[in-house]
């Protein structure tokens, strides 16, 4: 039984252990949970809760791979939740059996978006923005500098649209076994009752927890063991009641792995989560990642090239770039890498601008149909606030010494 009730994180959960809320499930460790699972002669079947879970789409993708994996080897999946939203129907549809409590919702009401724009807030509170940007698609400055999206950007948002679209209703036709039709009528309704959704042929059953273990007791035996941490690792128990024990966990993790005396042939994992910013990152205590920082990527992508226990390394990438100095010294570390031995990128939800900057040494790169990768170029910029603070009565008198002193 696997339940998924919070964030998705890219990096292992040993690696982001929050100290102020439980830790979130790792999709590597889940997607390697899945994986033993397939192989375990003792497992029968798979249950997946799909609780409060923040599921993005390339991370759906992923899990429905290994969910066909664990399928392709005879088992059954079963999804029951008490209601499914878009993400997670999208997930619950690579199962063999869906189902829900009586009065859970089935929300499958496709995708919105919206782009903001502040220009004409700027205009009339006297902030003139000042922003250069190279390349046609660059538009992350149009939010301060226009007041709707240039041809470029909404040309880029409709194709994005249209691609995520197509993409959740594939993965939808064929979980269900549904022709695209039908797929189509079931997102232009969008929302239904769980007993309009069994009807409909969204789901399979309607039913109460204690009859859907009832149910799995009747397939697989009476005496069937409902493992719900299956494959998990020996994690540090925490007592969330006592804040001692968040410092003497904190101080632990702070310390960082115990060397093996004798490592193993292993491939290595880099992640480039967050954000590429220059300089050493420092662990968050809310858990999850503060950022890609290049000192941080590129000592350990050193450290990999320079263990011999490690045969080949995946460049795992989930950011939106950042920094181009940062960016520079990250792909000079994989360059370097590369030369000593097997380097390969696996993109997840997003690489774009430096986050695929990076991925350029490589000659072999994973992506999802959902990843959302590209956008290289260049901007920068700023506010300048003048006008604002004259109009409500603020006055600065100005010193410099140099003549570009102020050019920021």
């Amino acid at each position: 039984m696997f339940r998924l009730d919070g964030p998705l994180t890219e990096e292992p959960a040993e690696e982001t252990f929050p100290m102020f809320a439980p830790p979130g499930t790792s999709l590597k460790e889940l997607v390697a949970r899945l994986g033993k699972a397939a192989d375990d002669s003792a497992v029968k079947a798979v249950v997946i809760l799909p609780e409060s879970a923040l599921l993005r789409p390339a991370q759906v993708e992923e899990l429905r791979a290994a969910m066909a994996m664990v399928r392709s080897h005879g088992k059954e999946i079963y999804v029951y939740a008490d209601s499914l939203m878009m993400g997670q129907y999208v997930l619950a549809c690579g199962a063999s059996r869906i189902s829900i409590v009586p009065t859970g919702p089935v929300l499958v009401n496709g995708l919105h978006g919206s782009s903001l724009f502040v220009r004409g807030l700027l205009d009339k509170i006297g902030v003139k923005p000042d922003f250069l940007t190279e390349g046609a698609y660059k538009s992350a400055a149009e939010l301060f500098m226009r007041e709707q999206p240039s041809p470029e950007a909404d040309e880029m948002m409709n194709w994005l649209m249209d691609s995520w679209y197509a993409s959740f209703k594939d993965q939808i036709a064929q979980g269900r076994k549904a022709d695209a039709g039908k797929v189509q009528g079931w997102l232009d309704s969008g929302l239904f009752t769980a007993e309009q959704a069994r009807t409909s042929g969204l789901i399979d059953a309607v039913e109460q927890h204690p009859d859907f273990e009832a149910m799995l007791k009747e397939r697989y035996g009476n005496d069937v063991v409902f493992e719900k941490k299956y494959g998990r690792k020996n994690q540090l128990d925490m007592d969330f009641s006592s804040p001692f024990a968040f410092f003497k966990i904190w101080g632990e993790l702070l310390h960082g792995p115990r060397k093996n005396d004798a490592a193993k042939p292993a491939v290595g994992i880099v992640y480039v989560i967050g954000p590429i910013m220059t300089g050493k990152g420092m662990p968050s205590p809310f858990g999850g990642s503060l950022g890609a920082f290049s000192t941080t990527v590129r000592e350990a992508l050193e450290k990999a090239a320079n263990d011999d226990s490690i045969k080949a390394v995946v460049l795992r990438i989930d950011s939106p770039g950042g920094s181009a100095t940062a960016s520079e010294i990250i792909l000079d570390a994989t360059r370097r890498l590369k030369a000593k031995k097997p380097f390969v990128v696996s993109m997840g939800d997003v690489a774009g601008s430096g986050g695929y900057y990076v991925a350029c040494a490589t000659d072999t790169i994973f992506a999802d149909a959902t990843t959302l990768t590209g956008s290289i170029g260049v901007l920068g910029g700023k506010l300048a606030t003048t006008g604002m603070w004259k109009k409500i009565g603020i006055t600065f008198k100005e010193y410099k010494r140099g003549q570009n002193a102020g050019i920021f």
